[in-house]
């Protein structure tokens, strides 16, 4: 496959250049996740690390070179239509990546649409709790302990009515005849529904299957992704002063609380006037 990918034109102010620290993680086996713009690409990454495997979120035109270097990658769902000019412009190189795929709601119905399945809009969409029938016959690692008849959980109007050549269709629900697919020689695969929420009570089950397709090693725990970005940031400064807004939230009081132990010098506390934060002063 080819593709024509828009020059990168970074027009922002000139600055510096630093030298930066290498992520913790950078040797680290990990699965990328393709953002379509859908609410759930972070939890699907947020899964997969529960599971003891690094997930990095991409762009849908993220470069081939850099996602070489996943175990696997997931595309995840999104809220438009992969026909026509409401599609999301991604990389179709990654199509063609050696190694496993798996498509999640748009991401299933991106690898249908362009390895030559049939993608249509459904009149009332399938939303919620569905019963997912697995069709007879093996249905392949992904599926391995799942019950023949399951529930998931749907959300789309569009829905890939015809798998591409090469591909075995898995399951199916009512209203969609392709819910689930795999590719016959190369570990591509895809789903209709979400395998990432709770309301599918055996998706994590079908993660956990596919992240030990990828082969990936299980490196990565909570203690030593905050290790590993305490020091990154300590890199960063580099010995310099920090100004630090902490406005008594959840976001920024997580964000001050693990590095204030190691901070070195003092700490100079302080009222900001709410209107001269949000620039109205």
């Amino acid at each position: 496959m080819s593709s024509s990918l828009p020059a990168h034109n970074d027009k922002s102010p000139s600055r510096t250049p630093r030298a930066e620290a290498a992520p913790a993680d950078a040797g680290d086996d990990f699965i990328a996740v393709l953002d379509f713009g859908g609410q759930y690409a972070h939890l699907i990454a947020r899964r997969i690390r529960h599971l003891g495997v690094l997930a990095k979120v991409f762009p849908p035109l993220a470069a081939t070179a850099e996602l070489k270097r996943a175990r696997g990658i997931v595309l995840s769902g999104g809220p438009r239509s992969v026909y026509g000019e409401d599609a999301v412009p991604f990389n179709p190189d990654v199509l063609a990546l050696d190694m496993p795929l798996l498509g999640l709601c748009y991401g299933h119905q991106v690898l249908a649409h362009h390895l030559g399945g049939q993608v249509r809009h459904l009149d009332h969409g399938e939303f919620g709790k569905t019963r997912l029938r697995l069709r007879p016959g093996d249905t392949g690692p992904l599926f391995e302990g799942v019950p023949r008849e399951t529930e998931v959980w749907m959300s789309h109007g569009d829905t890939v009515v015809r798998a591409p050549e090469g591909f075995d269709v898995l399951a199916e629900t009512d209203l969609t005849p392709v819910a689930a697919m795999r590719h016959r020689t190369r570990p591509v695969f895809g789903m209709m529904f979400h395998a990432e929420v709770n309301d599918t009570p055996e998706g994590g089950r079908i993660l956990a299957n596919f992240v030990a397709l990828t082969g990936a090693r299980k490196t990565w725990t909570m203690e030593r992704f905050i290790e590993g970005a305490l020091e990154a940031c300590r890199r960063q400064v580099a010995g310099r002063n920090v100004l630090m807004f902490l406005s008594g939230g959840v976001d920024s009081t997580v964000a001050y609380a693990p590095q204030a132990p190691g901070a070195q010098g003092p700490a100079h506390p302080g009222p900001v006037p709410a209107h001269r934060v949000r620039g109205r002063g």
